[in-house]
């Protein structure tokens, strides 16, 4: 165990260590196991699959890339250092958790998505608790997909644009949303800035959580689920024609700016 700097490996095991990762390579397969962890200290992945068992994880420290990786187990962006940001190229297949900010100690961390993505597979993304934890596409006119099998929750969190500091990211672009995303703890918020957010799954305020979503197209079938949460809905970036359904159970409406129900 120790700091790799350039390679490519087939298929590793990692067990009762750390390796970290300082510049580009390329994996078959990589195997954690028994609090092992593969710690991306400006390193590139490029490709292959993460699998983590036994308390192990893939820790972004400071920064690092993922190119068209799938990651099984735990992905840990801000939870252990904050202000962590990976960035991601040619889709992201997440099958586990990845921990966006810490939930107990106030860390942030953020994922960009550099061009069109998918973030896909059956895995939860879990924001923390610090208003700078961001799901973030980097640039204008780019679409993030967040597939059927993905789970968004946690406690404060963005998607999409976060145009202000400290990421000014542009404003112009779009989500799609195929699965969940729920803003399900009570005082926390997850913030939809997107133009337009597409959302063809499931977006819910529950348990006393808060949902902002601006611009807002839900297709036929699809669900904004308020249910002992807070809803807002503004519509200064754009029409409410295609809105479609919003299902309210002890709802608590926050603002609804440009919309008629």
């Amino acid at each position: 165990c120790g700091t790799e700097s350039n390679g490519g490996f087939k298929n590793i095991t990692i067990a009762n260590c750390a390796v970290t990762i300082s510049g580009a390579h390329s994996f078959t397969s990589v195997y954690l196991t028994d609090v092992a962890s593969l710690v991306l200290n400006g390193g590139t992945i490029l490709g292959g699959a993460i699998t983590t068992t036994n308390g192990s994880s893939l820790i972004v420290n400071g920064s690092g890339t993922l190119n068209g990786v799938t990651v099984n187990g735990v992905l840990d962006v801000g939870n252990t250092d904050n202000g962590a940001s990976l960035t991601v190229t040619n889709g992201l297949t997440l099958n586990g958790t990845a921990y966006v900010g810490g939930t107990n100690n106030g860390n942030y961390g953020v994922i960009r998505f550099a061009g069109t993505q998918t973030l896909g597979g059956t895995g939860t993304v879990v924001f923390g608790n610090n208003g700078y934890n961001v799901l973030l596409l980097a640039n204008g006119a780019t679409t993030l997909t967040i597939g059927s099998g993905i789970t968004v929750q946690g406690q404060t969190g963005t998607v999409g644009a976060f145009t202000s500091y400290p990421f000014y990211s542009p404003a112009n672009v779009s989500v799609i949303n195929q699965g969940t995303i729920s803003a399900d703890v009570a005082g926390g918020t997850i913030a939809i800035y997107a133009q337009p957010f597409s959302n063809q799954g499931l977006a819910q305020g529950i348990n006393g959580g808060s949902l902002y979503i601006d611009t807002l197209q839900n297709s036929v079938g699809a669900t904004v689920l308020v249910n002992g949460g807070i809803l807002t809905l503004n519509g200064n970036n754009g029409a409410w024609a295609n809105a479609g359904t919003i299902t309210a159970i002890v709802l608590v409406v926050s603002s609804l700016s440009g919309y008629a129900f």
